[in-house]
């Protein structure tokens, strides 16, 4: 299997210990040009998921579940590092992206290229496959569906969503932020609504 499950294991034994039985856990990252981001991810490309990491994800809420922990799991990124929000662009809008901290491209611009994401149709609807696909999911350890796991505690949209960095940005993608929540929020509720919802920022 991939990754190290003795080491998985020897931490969540640890934290257990400490009295931690609530992990933030990361529920995507998507392959990505970006420098930063990371490899291997679970989105190869939309429709495409890396099936060695989402089985790991399987154990480890399967591990959590053994000792009574539960799990936050978020569904994209704003920022680079695992891929995220600018990476659903370059996957749908002909390869366009910039590299957080480029000289070229000073802040706040990665921000805001980040934020035109809310408004694209392409980009949200792989983002929307991808969380229809893991609210849905079996665990292929315990045969639980993930809508159904009480190992998972709530779900959050993304990791540090915001409408941009520039206060322009900011208003100008303001209603397209609101909307994204409003229905990625409902599209949770309805496959898992017994989970909590929260935005993640």
């Amino acid at each position: 299997a991939f990754g190290d499950r003795a080491r998985l294991i020897k931490e969540l034994d640890d934290l257990k210990a400490l009295g931690v039985t609530n992990l933030r856990v990361l529920g995507s990252s998507e392959l990505s040009p970006l420098i930063n981001s990371l490899d291997p991810a679970f989105s190869n490309k939309p429709g495409d998921y890396n099936a060695d990491l989402l089985t790991g994800l399987d154990f480890l809420l399967a591990e959590m579940s053994k000792r009574d922990m539960k799990a936050v799991l978020y569904l994209t990124n704003f920022w680079e590092w695992s891929g995220g929000m600018v990476t659903y662009q370059y996957w749908t809008n002909g390869g366009h992206y910039i590299n957080m901290n480029d000289p070229a491209h000073p802040w706040p611009e990665f921000a805001d290229f980040s934020a035109q994401f809310y408004a694209s149709g392409a980009a949200k609807r792989a983002y929307w496959d991808y969380v229809g696909m893991l609210t849905n999911r079996v665990n292929a350890l315990t045969g639980k569906a993930y809508k159904d796991d009480p190992a998972i505690m709530a779900w959050q949209l993304a990791n540090e969503p915001r409408p941009g960095g520039s206060d322009a940005a900011v208003l100008a993608n303001a209603e397209a932020y609101y909307g994204w929540i409003a229905d990625t929020a409902a599209l949770i509720r309805r496959n898992a609504p017994n989970h909590l919802v929260s935005l993640g920022h």
